[in-house]
């Protein structure tokens, strides 16, 4: 088991933190320490993610009050506070170019129900296994998301919009979901090990 801090990053570069423990990673998945001491893991994209947005495509239950609860319990899981959420993408050395730009986006559409960048043109723009930019940070601003009181934690916000609980299911794909080369069906799936070996993102010590 893992315990204490844990930071996990996916394949796109969008990262979440863990207080407390967390169940053994998987073989794909690469654990690494960083230079302040605490834990980082390399996912190879959420496994609830996968399995959602896949029977999402299919139109499988899709309609049904029970997919969207587990949607939404997922969503919680990922990102218990958005507004937290989005706060810790900004001292992300991983996430920068499109994915910053699409991260801004998310936030817009929280607050107004509107953007110019979907989820899915986000999926393709956004580079996989971004390497780290530490000079990127420097002086970022992420728009900070404001969240009524009746709002909760964003959720709600989020899917009250028109089509938000599908932006909100393609969002999770994009931020936690597997990296595009697993789309094609001819090409194996390599495990984070053997993406090491070529990925920049691994051949830097800690995050």
């Amino acid at each position: 088991m893992l315990s204490g801090q844990i930071h996990i990053y996916y394949p796109r570069g969008f990262r979440r933190f863990v207080i407390g423990v967390m169940p053994e990673t998987s073989a794909e998945e690469h654990v690494t320490k960083s230079a302040e001491g605490h834990q980082v893991v390399y996912s190879n994209g959420d496994s609830e993610v996968k399995e959602l947005y896949r029977r999402y495509k299919a139109t499988e239950d899709t309609a049904t009050w029970k997919f969207h609860v587990e949607v939404l319990k997922c969503a919680k899981r990922l990102i218990p506070h958005a507004a937290s959420f989005f706060f810790f993408q900004a001292q992300n050395a991983r996430l920068h170019s499109n994915g910053m730009t699409y991260l801004q986006e998310v936030i817009s559409y929280i607050e107004t129900g509107r953007c110019s960048m979907q989820p899915l043109t986000a999926f393709e723009l956004i580079e996989d296994h971004p390497e780290r930019e530490t000079s990127a940070i420097n002086g970022r601003k992420v728009k900070p998301l404001s969240i009524s009181e009746f709002f909760g934690d964003g959720i709600v916000q989020w899917v009250s919009h028109s089509r938000g609980f599908e932006h909100l299911v393609e969002t999770l794909y994009v931020m936690f979901g597997p990296a595009r080369v697993e789309k094609e069906a001819e090409l194996p799936i390599r495990t984070l090990s053997e993406r090491k070996l070529t990925k920049g993102w691994m051949k830097i010590s800690g995050e």
